[in-house]
């Protein structure tokens, strides 16, 4: 696993959803306002990486990292939780799906360990 796919497991875990200030494009907005310490210190550790993959969207290109991209958002979708890009649903299976291999990713974000 790497850093930023275990993150974005744990913010989907907590039920935070991420977006882009409007304003500010190079600043994150969440949801909720409040989040624990650890999870806001590791989130603007990463923050970059998470802004590209807000700005940029995600879109796995190996099978088996589509599969699992699909195979989370289709539950969520199926549970009828939101699936649009920064939502809980949609940071989940997109951490999970970095999971299976950081080289199956057509979005260019660090994936150090």
């Amino acid at each position: 696993m790497t850093g930023l796919s275990v993150l974005l497991i744990d913010i989907a875990a907590a039920g935070v959803e991420l977006a882009m200030h409007p304003g500010h494009p190079d600043r994150l907005r969440h949801q909720p306002a409040a989040l624990a310490p650890d999870l806001a210190a590791r989130l603007l550790a990463n923050k970059p990486s998470i802004l590209r993959l807000l700005m940029d969207g995600y879109s796995p290109s190996g099978t088996e990292t589509a599969y699992i991209f699909a195979e989370r958002l289709g539950i969520a979708e199926d549970s009828r939780i939101p699936v649009h890009p920064g939502s809980a649903a949609w940071l989940g299976a997109v951490g999970q799906a970095m999971n299976t291999t950081c080289i199956n990713t057509s979005t260019a974000v660090e994936c150090a360990a």
